[in-house]
């Protein structure tokens, strides 16, 4: 038994799918800076595709806090001069993936679950498999960015159990507005929870 914090209202029973927590950069360095920041480019136009898709969703049509935290995430995929650092330090003969992850190392307070669906994107080229999830899914994570709920089907996903989160952050509202329960604060979780469990 493990007891933690209601962020999002709801009971359900599901499989627990527990989240990958890093991605893995094979290949640091490139002799070809052009096509790494075309890489980018079109890693960047899949995930903003991403982003605008899951803001048309009927569960966040109008106004409300769920709305500007999606849109906010957005803003900040947008941000040139987050752009421009990934592109100086692909020039100095980074890959695009180690690009982002030196970028996302400078900025990860302000910008982590961002860049983490950049690099997902780079590396797996849109959605990570582990994103299809059972009929009965519940996600176990350490913590969720505010846009990371929508990489899963929303008809699959029952349940969100975290180690961390607080009832402001951005994970718990979209979780809201999707009507997933959602519970955070579940000291020792992925050293109890396994995929199937």
């Amino acid at each position: 038994r493990l007891e933690g914090l209601a962020l999002s209202p709801g009971l359900t029973i599901g499989t627990a799918v527990v989240q990958r927590q890093r991605v893995t950069i094979e290949r640091m360095l490139s002799d070809d800076p052009v096509a790494e920041e075309r890489r980018v480019r079109d890693a960047l136009a899949g995930m903003h595709g991403q982003l605008d898709a899951a803001l048309e969703r009927p569960e966040f049509a109008g106004t409300g806090e769920h709305r500007d935290v999606l849109e906010t995430f957005r803003m900040f995929a947008e941000d040139q001069g987050w752009l421009r650092r990934i592109d100086e330090a692909i020039r100095s003969g980074l890959t695009a993936e180690a690009a982002v992850q030196r970028v996302q190392n400078d900025l990860r307070a302000r910008m982590a679950g961002l860049t983490d669906r950049l690099l997902r994107q780079l590396v797996d080229g849109g959605p990570d498999v582990e994103f299809a999830l059972p009929a009965d899914a519940v996600l176990v994570a350490r913590t969720l960015g505010p846009a990371e709920l929508l990489n899963y089907e929303p008809e699959n996903l029952k349940a969100v159990l975290l180690e961390e989160g607080s009832a402001n952050a951005h994970a718990t509202i979209v979780a809201r507005a999707l009507g997933v329960p959602l519970v955070g604060r579940l000291e020792g979780l992925l050293s109890r929870i396994e995929t199937g469990d």
